[in-house]
């Protein structure tokens, strides 16, 4: 899968990253900021990385040994609707005449660790992994129809599982594992790079994103 190859290739870059900076403070270990705070923004992906979606959010952190920070971690997801689902909307359209289209809108919570590679105070690359919980929320319309939301599965047979015929809802367990490069500047701000992996569990059809985003924010 792409996203998997993509994800064996997070350590290797990190690795590159992090050995210009080692070999220049061999003797002077790093260490960052005690606590952050920062805005997300970004884009998310299905595993083809397909169907691009925004990502917004906002994450904080706090050091709680020289090189692993724990975080915690609210982002919105505006469509995270399985491939199925997407197909069903156009099959369903085809059959019965009509312009079906939806979307899953996705609130993730995750908590989790970060270990800053060894590196500089200023760059830090890191690895890490959390875990928390992501409501989805279905919403399926038609310009004639209007909110079709609880009666399209009804009306056309079509589902994909994930949320249950006649309910707009459903909370499920997210993982994720998470790499990237932090750099503290100008003694109280903080600009990160970062790609994530999210897998969600106990779901009938596959809806794991991959996702890419630029954070920045404040230290203290």
């Amino acid at each position: 899968m792409k996203c998997l190859h993509a994800l064996s290739l997070v350590p290797v870059v990190l690795t590159v990253l992090a050995t210009p900076a080692l070999g220049q403070n061999a003797q002077a270990p790093a260490v960052g900021p005690d606590r952050y705070l920062v805005g997300i923004g970004g884009a998310a992906f299905n595993q083809d990385f397909e169907n691009p979606t925004a990502v917004v959010g906002g994450e904080y952190g706090e050091r709680v040994h020289r090189d692993i920070y724990a975080y915690a971690e609210l982002t919105y997801l505006d469509n995270l609707m399985s491939q199925l689902m997407r197909n069903h909307l156009d099959t369903a359209s085809a059959n019965y005449g009509a312009s079906f289209s939806g979307r899953d809108r996705g609130l993730a919570f995750t908590m989790g660790a970060k270990f800053m590679l060894p590196g500089s105070v200023r760059y830090r690359p890191y690895f890490g992994a959390g875990f928390g919980l992501i409501n989805l929320e279905r919403t399926i319309t038609d310009p004639l129809l209007g909110d079709v939301t609880l009666s399209f599965s009804e009306l056309t047979g079509l589902n994909d599982g994930v949320v249950l015929p006649g309910e707009n809802s459903t909370t499920k367990p997210l993982g994720e594992v998470v790499g990237g490069l932090a750099i503290p500047f100008n003694r109280r701000g903080y600009f990160d790079v970062k790609y994530r992996y999210g897998r969600v569990f106990q779901s009938t059809e596959n809806i794991d994103f991959s996702e890419i985003s630029i954070s920045l924010g404040v230290t203290f």
